[in-house]
């Protein structure tokens, strides 16, 4: 048992304190053939600006971004450093404590997954820093 003495009122939050929230949810994974993972790049017309990954298509990857519909594909320059490898991508990560930090680490499940020990432990992990933080705005 989890004792919450001193962090809640137990008399306002009663049992609601001591039910489980695991969900039974089958979680899963992409694997993208061909993908870019694009370095984030500050906003210009959208508030959050843009990265994440395009597939071989160059269609956005959803859910590659640190936000859901917060960004699109940018066509990469010179700028951008190619490199060729399979990898494991984590996501964007905001260096900001909350749920923008939380949001991210949900995909680390599959660092313990029975199938990434199997087939993929040997490929590097990565994740894509959003560098200059600024409330949503860049600055």
């Amino acid at each position: 048992m989890v004792n919450f003495d001193y962090l809640y009122n137990k008399d306002y939050y009663g049992e609601t304190l001591y039910t489980n929230r695991l969900y039974e949810k089958k979680l899963h994974f992409k694997i993208i053939e061909n993908g870019t993972v694009l370095p984030y790049k500050p906003p210009i017309s959208t508030p959050w600006g843009f990265g994440g990954i395009i597939d071989a298509k160059r269609n956005f990857v959803e859910g590659s971004f640190v936000v859901r519909d917060g960004s699109k594909a940018y066509t990469p320059t010179e700028e951008v450093k190619f490199v060729l490898a399979n990898v494991i991508y984590l996501g964007m990560f905001v260096g900001v404590w909350g749920h923008a930090l939380t949001d991210q680490l949900k995909h680390t499940w599959f660092l313990n997954s029975e199938v990434y020990k199997r087939a993929f432990k040997n490929l590097p992990v990565i994740y894509n820093p959003w560098i200059g933080w600024g409330g949503g705005r860049d600055k």
